[in-house]
């Protein structure tokens, strides 16, 4: 697990952060209902989980299980075989779990994603349990070592003009 502290204005906060492990996949709302389920009754939890209703009205699902510290390879193995048995295509991929992130501070998310993604790429960023945030990215090892530079610099972006 990496620290590191950002300044925002006076605030300055401190993280941490941890490798885990994501599932993307695809399922209808009856059959995710079914594997969220199985999930619980094999006692494993899920830390973080984004799901996005697409067109087709399939959900594109992230989900990253173990408890909030920590995976275990149990954790994996249950999630695997489960999404296996509904026969549920998937990836895994590794995330950054940023951690202690303090609430109610204007600006934390963005301490954190614009600090990357001029980068790498950022496929995804979402919420988890316990104030910490899951970061989907090209490099993993780059963003860790991004965010834990003593004074992150941010990436460059002109906010007054309405050209992207």
């Amino acid at each position: 697990m990496m620290n590191t502290e950002i300044c925002i204005g006076v605030i300055e906060l401190k993280f941490n952060y941890s490798i885990r492990t994501q599932f993307s996949f695809l399922a209808k709302d009856r059959m995710l209902s079914c594997i969220l389920a199985r999930i619980a009754r094999q006692r494993v939890n899920i830390t973080a989980i984004t799901v996005i209703k697409k067109h087709n009205q399939s959900n594109s699902l992230r989900l990253v299980a173990g408890s909030p510290d920590t995976e275990s390879p149990s954790d994996l193995w249950i999630v695997r075989s489960i999404l296996k048995s509904f026969g549920v295509k998937f990836r895994e991929e590794k995330v950054v779990q940023v951690k202690n992130i303090t609430p109610n501070v204007p600006g934390v998310f963005n301490s954190i994603f614009g600090a990357v993604w001029c980068r790498v790429k950022v496929k995804a960023m979402y919420d988890g349990e316990q104030n910490a945030s899951f970061l989907n990215v090209s490099d993993v090892k780059k963003t860790i070592r991004i965010l834990s530079q003593k004074n992150v610099r941010q990436c460059p972006k002109n906010c007054r003009s309405s050209k992207f």
